[in-house]
């Protein structure tokens, strides 16, 4: 999800009452991008028009309202533990939340 408009689309479809909802963008260096990808396009699983689609999108992830976790050093297992390590702090964190329990932006 490379687009603020999409995110918010999926979140506006979700009954969110209740609880706050916090976005991670998983982002890399177009150069492990293109290590990962190619990876994936030797196995098959993806087309390599993917690389250049891909490295295209990079920049948006700078204007979305998510938490960037770089993952360009991380397998899948410490990425998880990053994740899983969040403290509740992000919450005093407005430009960190997508929505909040039914609350305006404005009251965060």
């Amino acid at each position: 999800m490379h687009e603020q408009s999409i995110l918010d689309g999926i979140l506006s479809r979700l009954e969110l009452g209740g609880c706050a909802v916090a976005a991670i963008s998983l982002v890399c260096s177009e150069e492990v991008l293109r290590i990962r990808l190619q990876k994936d396009i030797d196995a098959g699983i993806r087309k390599p028009d993917v690389v250049e689609r891909s490295t295209a999108r990079l920049s948006l992830y700078e204007g979305l309202h998510t938490i960037r976790l770089d993952t360009g050093s991380m397998d899948a297992r410490a990425v998880a533990e990053q994740i899983a390590g969040l403290d509740d702090s992000l919450f005093d964190r407005p430009e960190a939340l997508c929505r909040f329990c039914e609350q305006t932006s404005d009251t965060l």
